[in-house]
C-alpha cells in the first residue's frame, strides 16, 4: 500500500541524513585544497597560506586591515580584543595569523604540529575552519 505521507517524511529527512557527510566531505576538501606537500595533513605553514587567502578575499576595502564588520562572525570578541594590541578596532595579517594559529593548537590534540581530516572534524578543527573557509 503507498503512504504519500511517508515518502514525503523520506524526501525531508533524507538531507538531514546526509548532513554529517557534509563536514567529513568539507574537511577533506579543504585539505587537498592546501596540502602542497600531499601528506595528507596540513602544518603550520600550509594553514598560514589558506588563511592569507581568506584574509585578503575579506579585506574588501584592500586597507590590509580586517574591520569587525568585514570579520563577520568568525572571530569571538574575545579572540579580538586578544590580538588587537594596538587596540585600533581592526587585525592586521599578523593579528589575524596569531588567531588562527591558537585554533590550530586547540585543533591538534596530539600535539604533531599538523591537522588531518579527523581532527578538523571535530568542534576544534570546525572552529579553525570557519576562519579559513
Amino acid at each position: 500500500m503507498f503512504r504519500p505521507g511517508l515518502l514525503a517524511l523520506g524526501i525531508i529527512l533524507a538531507p538531514v541524513a546526509a548532513a554529517p557527510l557534509a563536514h567529513a566531505d568539507e574537511a577533506s576538501d579543504f585539505i587537498a585544497k592546501w596540502d602542497t606537500d600531499h601528506d595528507g595533513t596540513l602544518d603550520q605553514a600550509e594553514i598560514n597560506k589558506a588563511a592569507d587567502a581568506k584574509f585578503d578575499a575579506l579585506d574588501v576595502d584592500h586597507e590590509g586591515t580586517l574591520s569587525k564588520k568585514e570579520l563577520g562572525n568568525r572571530v569571538t570578541q574575545a579572540d579580538f580584543a586578544a590580538v588587537d594590541k594596538d587596540r585600533e578596532g581592526t587585525l592586521d595579517k599578523a593579528e589575524y595569523q596569531a588567531i588562527v594559529a591558537k585554533r590550530l593548537q586547540a585543533a591538534n590534540p596530539d600535539k604533531d604540529k599538523t591537522v588531518d581530516a579527523k581532527e578538523l572534524r571535530t568542534p576544534a578543527g570546525r572552529h579553525l575552519l570557519e576562519l579559513l573557509r
